[in-house]
């Protein structure tokens, strides 16, 4: 009788445990969909200059294009930086070609930090590319996903200093695949 009290219970929980997996899948997969089917003109106004059609939204690395990640991830600064009141940051296309090279030199090169042997520092880099500026900054995380990234970015008060500053208008992210932190972030800011 024991036994089978026990394996009642372990059937029960069996299937609480699945129901539990199978809600937090579709749940998931619910917020991927609103993900990917953003107000279309909200997100026009987030990413401009850059054109925003389907493409743009893929996993295209083009110059003139954004990642779905790298949207992703401007839409939740711009989202911290509606709460508090502020402009929301539009994509620079030079930025976002300087923050993926340092994203790609970094994972090429099994390295995190803000100098790099081949680059430079964002200053130099910036200068090389002729952005002009006053002033910038040069945020830099490694997680295991974007997601996670942008929370850490957000959480971290320097890099929400940076990214909540209403000095700074424009932004570039890059993101790249390493091996160390799997996801490498590179996100540059300028007014």
């Amino acid at each position: 009788m024991l036994h089978l009290s026990i394996t009642h219970r372990i059937k029960s929980s069996t299937v609480l445990i699945f129901t539990t997996i199978l809600t937090l899948v579709i749940a998931n997969q619910t917020l991927a969909q609103n993900m990917n089917h953003l107000n279309t003109q909200k997100l026009a106004r987030t990413l401009h200059p850059v054109s925003v059609e389907k493409s743009t939204l893929s996993e295209e690395s083009g110059v003139n294009a954004v990642t779905r990640e790298e949207a992703e991830m401007l839409f939740l600064i711009n989202q911290e930086r509606a709460k508090a009141g502020l402009a929301e940051l539009m994509i620079d296309p030079a930025l976002v070609r300087i923050a993926r090279s340092k994203s790609l030199d970094m994972a090429q090169h099994h390295y995190f930090g803000h100098n790099s042997e081949r680059l430079g520092s964002v200053y130099d880099q910036l200068g090389q590319a002729q952005v002009s500026y006053q002033f910038a900054a040069e945020n830099l995380a490694g997680a295991p996903n974007s997601r996670i990234a942008s929370q850490s970015l957000l959480a971290n008060p320097a890099h929400r200093a940076n990214l909540l500053n209403p000095s700074f208008g424009r932004i570039g992210i890059g993101i790249a695949k390493g091996q160390a932190y799997r996801t490498l972030v590179t996100q540059i800011l300028v007014n």
